[in-house]
């Protein structure tokens, strides 16, 4: 069965397709997405593959294309400078699909490119984690399992996340 529609428009609202989270959880994998109200949710746009998906979406309908930001697009450009590449370990025709590919993995949108792209002007990274009690609440994020995470679970694991990306 081909995937259907990875976007729709739902009472005039880009979502994420419930035909898709259905059939992307009938594949085995990874769910469509790790949000915990993703019906309510806006969909989260993470690599140009994704923005290109969404753009198909769009123009389905007859409303113009979505553009991405400025600041998205010159980040892109300059990541695709061979000095940038190169020192990341990537060719500057691979560097925009790979880091879509890490932020696809953790849902992360690729409007924060150019954010992330500033930590590389730091040698080290410092982070202060939070060890009060309320660190055992749940919050509205999901685990790989598909259940509630503990504040303390979703900071662990964003961490690692931090780390790959």
């Amino acid at each position: 069965m081909a995937a259907p529609k990875k976007y729709v428009k739902i009472n005039g609202v880009m979502k994420l397709n419930p035909e898709y989270k259905k059939w992307k959880a009938a594949q085995g994998g990874p769910p469509a997405t790790t949000v915990a109200n993703s019906d309510q949710a806006l969909p989260i746009i993470s690599s140009m593959e994704d923005h290109e998906k969404l753009n198909d979406a769009v123009t389905a309908t007859g409303e113009p294309e979505i553009n991405l930001s400025e600041s998205t697009n010159a980040t892109i450009e300059m990541m695709q400078e061979p000095e940038i590449s190169l020192e990341a370990g990537m060719t500057p025709d691979t560097m925009v699909d790979e880091l879509g590919a890490i932020l696809n993995k953790y849902e992360v949108p690729m409007g924060l490119i150019n954010k992330l792209m500033m930590l590389s002007e730091f040698e080290s990274l410092e982070f202060i984690i939070d060890d009060s009690g309320s660190m055992t609440l749940q919050t509205d994020s999901n685990g790989p399992d598909g259940r509630p995470q503990t504040r303390w679970r979703e900071a662990h694991s964003r961490l690692k996340e931090m780390v790959e990306v």
